[in-house]
């Protein structure tokens, strides 16, 4: 996915003393782009304008300028299908490779790794999926979250085997099992539920398009303009001892201080941004547990927002009835021999549930970040051997400084290294480009003078 082959790409660019061979294990074809990008659907837009999708940190244009070789129309304010995101993050890593040559070696591996442990040399063993062993000097796991996660329901989780239940709308041909003459539910309503409106819509979907989730909120738009002011953020959010509530209350203060002079509140969550992993990690245990609890939902939907043509059509099927948005927690799910009753206490009802009848049930609850639940091979693997843990909130993995995994007995690896979204639990903001594209590029910095450090002839 991106962090791993943005990581291929910082180790392959970056002058080194010694020649490095890169070994790229990626599951998905081509290799390179990951899930994330590597949907065939032009409906599928990025969240982020292309100005802003840079991966390079030096170089803030480089993917508006790889879009403008072909579209010299397009600004930094267009959003991009994300497959032309993928053929550019696949382009990147081919040019690397090709600028390298004489210099580095890449080796892409069409495989899963499963497994991994520590050799006596104080190397690692990588076992693949297909059998084949790769031996490496330092491992950077660069996985992205821990699974998709199924509701939860009080009762009826029998239903989750029935081929009604799409527990994966990102598997190939999933939505083909939909039964276009019933409505469909989708459970969530954030950004995956999102998409897979957008793709029911291309797919000429006639039937109405349920969406319940705890608090049946949808994903703000940006706004038309790409141009974020700059703007200074209230002195009373640098107090050491802030908490979840008081920071919540400065926020709202200043966004409304601040719509008074005309400026819109999204060029606060632009200047607070930078913040984010700061005011994180003043957060102790129970503040953090607190802000999950009561603040995660709108966190999200006012952070990571809709390309405004997403938005508008949304809108659009919302005013038709063609979507239909519901609040609230499911209570049983009933399959009957045509038809699925979703029974679902509504937000801030008195206990009287309501039904939905539906002929499809979608998983859009994205993906789970805890890794105690994992599926994935590897990272049960790497916990049974106790090489990772789980942070308390189920966020992510924990690590040192230096971004190496802290294994069950407090010790920080010498092997292996991690970067991605699972980074949340350090950080929280550990989701999008420019937060993860600094994170890989500190990372290679580290491993290259870990490297040169061991005096290794040809690192791994």
């Amino acid at each position: 996915g991106f962090c791993g082959t943005l990581a291929a790409v910082q180790l392959l660019r970056k002058p080194s003393d010694q020649n490095l061979r890169v070994v790229l294990i990626e599951r998905h074809q081509p290799i390179g782009r990951g899930v994330a990008y590597g949907t065939a659907q032009d409906c599928h837009l990025l969240n982020v304008p292309a100005g802003r999708m840079s991966p390079l940190a030096d170089d803030d244009a480089h993917f508006l300028n790889y879009l403008q070789r072909t579209h010299p129309e397009i600004d930094g304010g267009y959003f991009a299908p994300r497959r032309r995101y993928g053929e550019y993050l696949h382009w990147l890593l081919d040019n690397a490779e090709r600028d390298s040559a004489g210099r580095h070696e890449l080796l892409r591996v069409h495989d899963q790794a499963v497994d991994i442990e520590n050799t006596p040399s104080n190397a690692a063993r990588i076992t693949l999926e297909g059998g084949n062993m790769v031996a490496a000097n330092y491992v950077i796991l660069a996985s992205g979250v821990a699974g998709m996660r199924n509701p939860e329901i009080a009762a009826g989780g029998e239903f989750f085997s029935d081929l009604r239940y799409i527990a994966d709308p990102w598997l190939s041909c999933a939505l083909d099992r939909i039964d276009a003459r019933y409505p469909v539910l989708l459970v969530g309503t954030g950004l995956t539920a999102v998409d897979i409106v957008i793709s029911l819509r291309q797919r000429g979907f006639l039937q109405p398009i349920h969406a319940l989730s705890r608090h049946g909120l949808l994903p703000i738009a940006h706004r038309a303009s790409h141009h974020p002011l700059h703007i200074a953020l209230p002195a009373a959010l640098d107090d050491t001892a802030i908490g979840t509530r008081a920071t919540l209350h400065i926020l709202r203060r200043y966004v409304a201080e601040v719509n008074k002079s005309g400026t819109d509140w999204r060029d606060v969550m632009v200047a607070l941004r930078p913040l984010t992993a700061q005011l994180w990690h003043k957060l102790h245990r129970g503040e953090r547990a607190r802000f999950l609890r009561h603040c995660q939902a709108y966190w999200e939907v006012f952070r990571h927002r809709l390309p405004p043509s997403v938005a508008t059509e949304l809108s659009a099927m919302l005013r038709l009835g063609a979507l239909q948005i519901h609040a609230g927690r499911i209570a049983e799910i009933r399959a009957t021999a045509d038809t699925v009753d979703i029974h679902f206490l509504p937000r801030k009802s008195r206990g009287q549930n309501a039904v939905l009848r539906v002929g499809t049930v979608i998983n859009c609850t994205g993906m789970s970040s805890n890794i105690r639940r994992s599926s994935a091979p590897l990272l049960q693997a790497l916990q049974a051997r106790g090489l990772i843990q789980s942070d308390a909130h189920g966020l992510g993995l924990l690590l040192d400084d230096n971004y190496a995994p802290i294994a069950a007995n407090g010790t920080a690896s010498n092997v292996l290294f991690y970067v991605g979204p699972l980074l949340k639990a350090q950080f929280w903001e550990a989701t999008a480009v420019p937060e993860l594209r600094e994170h890989v590029q500190r990372l290679v910095d580290l491993l290259l003078i870990r490297i040169r450090a061991d005096g290794m002839a040809t690192p791994v």
